[in-house]
């Protein structure tokens, strides 16, 4: 072998190993903010199975503190969301192990949504009789614990506001305490977008209006649009619907504005549908302006990352609705069945199914089938029992099995 062969031979060899083609770690490929925006969205839905799914196969894949500590909060909001409004307590052990990690990874995310799901819990199986006593208890507590003034006023804001709904007759004078200190709350952390949302909340429902717009108005000159990860909706849609608490036509006016702005979200065109929707005269067109807001969200004309799956899943249902009311029980089951795709255990979605299975087994003659759709309609009115949505449909889901 001669000289020229050998040296051939090693730059050959060096060749090989100065250019060997880098290994490429599958993770690295994977995106996970996309992935985070559609947990949200999945957790605002009350489908906490589908945003731990997700999140799990985020903090799988990233070592970024920040975007892990997005991750348990999205975890965190999914469990806590699901627990009140079913009223369970089934994934507290969940939750909690979650508001750990945060704590140790951003103790700042407890302020988004946390606190406000840790107030409402208290009351979340509360008769009229007992709002006093826990509603002073929750006072106490907030008042000795060491947080910022801000947090303070907000949690015990969010106490009255919890108390308010279940209070009969001192709810007026609870809602006035909430507007108090929701105001406070915001006037000593003015940054914070949910405590804004949650003042104009309060002002409105103790019929403060004047100061109510003025929030909306402010948000509105803020902010372009909500926070990404906020769990509230764009500042116009709050701001429309503080106006439309005393001028509709006005109220309607703002939204539509607001539509044709590219930073608009699902929440200003779903609040301009549901007045068309007002204005419809029969159910036949009442479904069809839902059916188009639904296509429009679907095919991407009208954004549906993040909470704004909310949007989409509440048009599902209202959808199921007005077939039903046009005695089209096909199409109405088609809605909820495709709602639950997003949402398998939404608000009265197993009591509406039920319904309509049984206005079909009606109607259906063949012997088979017609006992087919008896057996699937029971299994809803007993789905609904397990998930009893604030409490409202078991009596009726339990009426209609014992028919």
């Amino acid at each position: 072998m001669t000289k020229k062969d050998l040296l051939a031979i090693v730059i050959f060899l060096l060749a090989a190993v100065c250019f060997q083609p880098r290994r490429i770690d599958a993770k690295s490929l994977v995106d996970p903010d996309p992935l985070l925006d559609e947990a949200l969205g999945y957790a605002a839905v009350y489908n906490y199975e589908k945003a731990q799914h997700i999140c799990d196969r985020i903090l799988s894949i990233t070592e970024d503190p920040a975007i892990q500590a997005r991750a348990h909060w999205i975890k965190a909001v999914a469990f806590a969301k699901f627990q009140l409004e079913y009223r369970t307590n089934e994934l507290s052990e969940k939750l909690e192990r979650e508001k750990g990690y945060i704590r140790k990874l951003d103790p700042s995310l407890l302020r988004e949504r946390l606190y406000h799901f840790e107030v409402v819990q208290r009351f979340h199986k509360t008769v009229e009789s007992d709002v006093e006593g826990i509603l002073k208890q929750a006072v106490s507590e907030f008042e000795k614990e060491q947080i910022p003034e801000a947090d303070r006023h907000y949690k015990i804001g969010q106490s009255f506001l919890a108390a308010a709904s279940i209070a009969g007759e001192k709810a007026k004078e609870y809602y006035r305490q909430s507007a108090d200190h929701m105001s406070k709350a915001h006037k000593l952390a003015p940054e914070n977008y949910e405590y804004a949302a949650y003042c104009l909340t309060a002002l409105a429902r103790a019929d403060r209006l004047t100061e109510a717009v003025e929030v909306g108005k402010e948000l509105t000159k803020k902010y372009k649009a909500a926070p990404r990860f906020s769990m509230e909706s764009d500042p116009w849609y709050l701001y429309a619907a503080a106006v439309g608490l005393t001028d509709i036509m006005e109220a309607r006016r703002i939204a539509l504005e607001r539509s044709g702005s590219p930073d608009a979200d699902a929440g200003i065109f779903f609040y301009v549908t549901q007045s068309d929707v007002r204005a419809a005269k029969t159910p036949e067109e009442k479904a069809g302006i839902w059916r188009e807001f639904i296509r429009k969200m679907e095919n991407g004309q009208i954004p549906r990352k993040g909470y704004n799956l909310r949007f989409l899943v509440s048009a599902y249902y209202k959808l199921g609705h007005f077939e039903s009311r046009a005695k089209r029980p096909e199409k109405s089951l088609e809605a909820y069945r495709k709602l639950s795709e997003y949402s398998p255990h939404y608000a009265g979605i197993h009591y509406n199914q039920g319904v309509v299975l049984e206005m079909l087994s009606g109607k259906e003659t063949d012997p088979e089938k017609k006992t087919s759709l008896m057996e699937q309609s029971r299994k809803q009115f007993e789905l609904q029992k397990k998930y009893n949505w604030h409490g409202t449909m078991k009596q009726s889901a339990d009426a209609r099995r014992l028919k």
